[in-house]
């Protein structure tokens, strides 16, 4: 199967506020399409669509919200190394962060094992309220939303961090022993290192050193 080939990106700002337009694009032979991601980028606020066409008929095939997409994978991601990782009776999730992505990757991971309680801090106590509210609405779950990372952490079986900030806000002292850590996200160098150095711990599961 011929291997797929990426087009490189291109930005192209626009206006007098930082607007611009960004496109990536990849011709994929051996599946019969090509596509392309835009995105808008205006202020705060963006808008990214995902376009896929038939490479040997020209029409479009799906019209998809790269938004969803993203947090469908992210969510999958999570769920998988939950599935492997964690103990069986894994029963408490902590996670940093409320937006989309953190609200798939705590349906996901409900499909894989059996939550008795979810937690979630962000740092705008609005939206992690709102994220609380909706998610335990949705999954008919427990879900609480707490004031500080730490209270995140505490005794949680399985830890995520399916957010972006300056510096990690939790630290391997805060880990339960048990718990099953996985860390996305972060633009701080150290907590890139520290994912990719997760060692396993007995039982299956995996820690911070």
């Amino acid at each position: 199967m011929a291997q797929p080939l990426r087009i490189p990106s291109r930005c192209y700002p626009f206006g007098e506020t930082g607007a611009a337009l960004h496109m990536l694009g990849a011709v994929a032979p051996g599946l019969g399409v090509c596509g392309v991601k835009v995105r808008t980028q205006i202020g705060a606020n963006a808008q990214p669509q995902l376009l896929i066409f038939d490479s040997a008929t020209a029409p479009p095939v799906p019209l998809i919200d790269a938004y969803a997409l993203s947090s469908l994978r992210t969510g999958v991601l999570a769920a998988v190394a939950t599935y492997a990782l964690a103990h069986p009776e894994a029963s408490i999730l902590g996670v940093v962060g409320s937006g989309k992505q953190a609200r798939a990757l705590v349906a996901a991971i409900a499909r894989v094992r059996r939550l008795s309680e979810v937690r979630l801090w962000s740092p705008t106590a609005d939206n992690r309220t709102r994220a609380a509210a909706e998610l335990s609405e949705a999954l008919g779950l427990i879900v609480r939303a707490v004031k500080t990372p730490a209270g995140v952490v505490r005794d949680a079986d399985i830890v995520s961090l399916p957010a972006r900030a300056p510096e990690p806000p939790i630290t391997s002292g805060m880990l339960a022993r048990r718990a099953s850590h996985r860390d996305r996200g972060y633009r701080s160098r150290p907590s890139r290192t520290a994912a990719r150095r997760v060692p396993p711990l007995r039982g299956g599961l995996c820690r911070y050193p």
